[in-house]
C-alpha cells in the first residue's frame, strides 16, 4: 500500500484531523491578515504574516497527512503525468527567481519570492495528492466553504455596523480587496458544489457559501475582482451547461438564473436606494468621476513597462520592483515628461506594478514570464484536448475551477495583490489542483490507464526543507519588526539603538528600520547620522518625495550643502513635476543667494500649475497660517488644504491664532 493510500486512514483520529482540524487551521492561516497585529511605523519591505501562518499550517499538514513516510516509501499522486508536466516549469521559475539575486543585488527579495513560490508548489502537490486519494474532496471543500461563509458574514457585519461609509471607505476596500481575488477564484466552485449536492442540508450550506462569496466580492468594491468574477461566471455557466452531462443542465440553468437575478438586484439596490455605492458606480465613473485610481494604475503599468524595457531579458531581480523603481521612473519621465501632468504617488511607497504579468516581466524578464506561463499553457492544451474528444463530457467542477482561474487571472491584470499576497496564491493553487484533478479523470478515461509518478523520500524531504526555510525567513522578519517596534516605543536612546542593531543584523535591507533610526537620530540632534540612515531607506525602496525632502533637510542641518543640492537634483529627476520638491529646492537656492537659479525653479513650478506653485511657495516661506489668509484674498494662491501631497503640508502646519490664544 502506498503512502497516500494510507494517508489519515490508519486511525480514526487521523481521519478526523484531515476532515476537521486541518481545514480549520488552513482557513485561519488564510484569514490571518484580516486581524491587525502590533507593528512599527513602517513594516518590513515584504509581507510575512500570512506566510508565517501558512507555513505553520503546511507544517501541520505534512505532519498529520503525510506522516507515514519512512525509508524508501513513496506517495502515488493520482493525477497522471499532467502534474509532472505542470510542476517542472514551476520548478524552473523558482530556480530562476532564486538566482536572480546575482544580478538584482537584493538577497531579501530573491529569498522571499523564491521561498513563497516554493511553498505554492508544495501546497499544489499536497492538494493534488489529497484530491487523488479523497474522491469526495472533503479537505478542500471544507476549507473553501469556511472561507466563503466566514468572509461573507464578517463583511456583512462590517457594513451593518458602519456609522459613515465615506469615512470608512478606504478601510473597507483594502480589508476585503485583499480577499476579492481569492473569492473570485473559489466562488464558481461554491456555486458548482450547490449544483452537485443532493442532500438538502449540504445544498443549503453550499448555496450560502456561494451567495456570500459573490456578495463579498461586490461589497469589496474591487472593480478588477468584480469584472473578473463576471467573466469567470459566464465561462462557468455557459461551458458547464454546454459540455456537462445532461443530468446537470437543469440545475446549472437554475443556478445561472439565480446568480443573474442576485447580481443585478444587488448592484441595483446599492446604486438606487443606498448611500453606499455599487461596484458598477466605480466602473462607470458615477462615484469616481476623476478616475484617480484608474489613472494611478495606468501610470504604474507605464513604470513597470519601462522597467521591463530596460531589463527585458533577465529583469531587475525577484521582488525588487519597489527598490529598482526610481531608476525606471527617471527614464520613464525623460520619454514622458508631461504624461501625466501631475506627479502621481510621490508620497506613496511603490512596491507593485498593479499588474502581475508586468511585474513578473519587470522583475524576472522574458525568461521568467515564459516559465510562469508554461504551466497554464500546458493546462490549456489538456483542457482543449478534453473538449475535442467527443466521447467524454467534462464535469461542472472542471468548468468551475477553470472559471475561478480565469477570474483570478483577469483580476491580476489590475491588482496589486495577486500572487504577491500569500493567501491569494495558496488558494489559487488549491483551485488549480482541483482543475488538474478533474482533467486527470478525463485523461484516465481517454487513455484507459492510470499513469502517474511517484513522490519519493528526497522530494518529501524537500517539502520539509522548504517549509522550515520559509519558517526561518518569517521568524527573522518577526524578530526584526519586534525590535524596531520596541526601539520606537522606548525613550532611552541607548536601548533604542540596541534594538535597531538587532533588527539591522537580521534584516539589513529593511527600509523602514533605517527611516525609523533616522527619526531617532533627528530627535537626538544627530543630523549627519540621520542623513546616512535616510539614504539607506531610499536605497532600499522608500524613495518618496517626502523622504528626499527629509534627507535634504538633514544634510542642511549637518552643514552638507553640496550633498543637499545633489539630493534635490536627484529627487527632481525622479519627480520632475513635483511642485512641492521644486519649491523647497527653490527656497534652498534663495537662501544660498542664488536668486537666478531659484527663479528658474519657481518658473518651472508655475508652468506646471500656477495656483499650486504660489500656494506651496507661501506655505514654505511664510507658514500655514499666513499662506491660508493669503489664499483667501488671491484666487491664484491655493490654500494649504488643497496642496499635494498632504503629508508634506503637515510639516508646515502651525497652530491657528485661535488655538494659540487658547493655549
Amino acid at each position: 500500500m502506498s503512502i497516500l493510500d494510507r494517508i489519515t486512514l490508519r486511525s480514526s483520529a487521523g481521519s478526523g484531523i484531515v476532515a476537521l482540524i486541518v481545514p480549520i487551521l488552513l482557513s485561519v492561516a488564510l484569514l490571518t491578515i484580516l486581524f491587525p497585529l502590533p507593528q512599527p511605523t513602517i513594516p518590513v519591505n515584504l509581507p510575512f504574516k500570512a506566510e508565517t501562518m501558512l507555513t505553520a499550517a503546511l507544517l501541520v499538514i505534512l505532519l498529520f497527512t503525510l506522516r507515514s513516510i519512512r525509508g524508501d516509501g513513496f506517495a502515488q499522486l493520482r493525477s497522471d503525468l499532467i502534474v509532472r508536466y505542470i510542476s517542472f516549469p514551476i520548478v524552473g521559475f523558482i530556480a530562476w527567481s532564486g538566482i536572480s539575486f546575482i544580478w538584482g543585488g537584493v538577497v531579501d527579495g530573491a529569498a522571499h519570492h523564491t521561498l513563497l513560490w516554493s511553498v505554492y508548489l508544495v501546497y499544489f502537490l499536497v492538494f493534488t495528492a489529497l484530491l487523488g486519494n479523497d474522491p469526495k474532496n472533503r479537505f478542500i471543500i471544507s476549507t473553501i466553504t469556511i472561507l466563503s461563509i466566514f468572509l461573507g458574514v464578517l463583511c456583512l457585519f462590517d457594513y451593518l455596523t458602519l456609522a459613515d461609509f465615506k469615512l470608512n471607505e478606504g478601510y473597507i476596500r483594502i480589508r476585503y480587496g485583499k480577499y476579492a481575488e481569492m473569492l473570485a477564484a473559489i466562488s464558481p466552485i461554491m456555486w458548482a458544489l450547490s449544483v452537485y449536492a443532493n442532500k438538502r442540508s449540504l445544498k443549503f450550506l453550499f448555496a450560502c457559501g456561494a451567495i456570500l462569496s459573490w456578495m463579498t466580492i461586490m461589497l469589496s468594491l474591487s472593480k478588477g475582482a468584480f469584472l473578473g468574477g463576471l467573466l469567470g461566471f459566464i465561462f462557468f455557466f455557459v461551458g458547464s451547461w454546454v459540455f456537462s452531462p445532461r443530468v446537470f443542465r437543469r440545475r446549472i440553468a437554475i443556478s445561472a438564473v439565480i446568480w443573474v437575478v442576485f447580481t443585478v438586484g444587488f448592484q441595483g439596490f446599492f446604486s438606487v436606494t443606498s448611500d453606499v455605492p455599487a461596484t458598477t458606480d466605480y466602473i462607470t465613473g458615477a462615484n469616481d468621476p476623476t478616475r484617480t485610481t484608474t489613472a494611478f494604475r495606468v501610470f504604474s503599468w507605464g513604470l513597470g513597462g519601462q522597467m521591463f524595457a530596460d531589463n527585458w531579458i533577465v529583469g531587475v531581480g525577484a521582488d525588487n520592483f519597489g527598490i529598482k523603481l526610481n531608476a525606471s521612473r527617471i527614464r520613464y519621465r525623460l520619454s514622458n515628461p508631461d504624461d501625466p501632468k501631475d506627479e502621481p504617488g510621490e508620497d506613496y511607497i511603490f512596491e507593485r506594478a498593479h499588474n502581475e504579468p508586468i511585474q513578473i516581466a519587470a522583475e524576472l524578464g522574458v525568461i521568467g514570464l515564459i516559465l510562469v506561463l508554461v504551466p497554464f499553457v500546458i493546462f490549456g492544451a489538456y483542457f482543449v484536448r478534453t473538449l475535442v474528444k467527443k466521447r467524454y463530457r467534462s464535469s461542472p467542477m472542471l468548468w468551475a475551477s477553470a472559471a475561478g482561474m480565469c477570474a483570478f487571472a483577469f483580476s491580476s491584470m489590475v491588482s496589486s495583490f495577486s500572487f504577491r499576497s500569500a493567501q491569494n496564491g495558496v488558494v489559487f493553487f488549491m483551485v488549480f489542483a482541483i482543475a488538474v484533478n478533474e482533467l486527470s479523470k478525463n485523461e484516465r478515461r481517454l487513455s484507459g490507464s492510470a499513469r502517474g509518478f511517484r513522490i519519493k523520500g528526497p522530494i518529501y524531504a524537500a517539502f520539509w526543507a522548504i517549509t522550515l526555510l520559509m519558517g526561518g525567513y518569517c521568524s527573522s522578519k518577526i524578530i526584526a519588526e519586534y525590535n524596531v517596534d520596541q526601539a520606537e516605543k522606548t525613550g532611552d536612546t541607548v536601548v533604542s539603538h540596541y534594538h535597531y542593531d538587532i533588527a539591522r543584523a537580521l534584516a539589513p535591507e529593511y527600509a523602514g528600520l533605517h527611516l525609523s533610526n533616522a527619526a531617532r537620530n533627528t530627535a537626538d540632534n544627530e543630523p549627519d547620522k540621520a542623513a546616512i540612515n535616510t539614504r539607506r531607506a531610499i536605497d532600499n525602496g522608500i524613495g518618496m518625495a517626502l523622504t528626499y525632502s527629509s534627507l535634504a533637510k538633514q544634510q542642511i542641518l549637518a552643514g552638507l550643502m553640496d550633498e543637499a543640492e545633489a539630493t534635490f537634483e536627484e529627487s527632481l529627476r525622479v519627480y520632475p513635476r513635483s511642485i512641492y520638491l521644486r519649491t523647497e529646492y527653490a527656497v534652498f537656492l534663495e537662501k544660498q543667494g542664488r536668486s537666478v537659479d531659484a527663479e528658474r525653479q519657481f518658473q518651472i513650478s508655475r508652468d506646471v500649475d500656477l495656483r499650486n506653485a504660489n500656494g506651496w511657495y507661501h506655505l514654505v516661506k511664510k507658514g500655514s497660517v499666513e499662506a491660508y489668509y493669503l489664499a483667501q484674498t488671491d484666487e491664484n494662491i491655493a490654500p494649504p488644504a488643497e496642496l499635494v501631497p498632504q503629508d508634506a503640508v503637515r510639516n508646515y502646519v502651525e497652530p491657528t491664532p485661535a488655538a494659540s490664544e487658547a493655549q
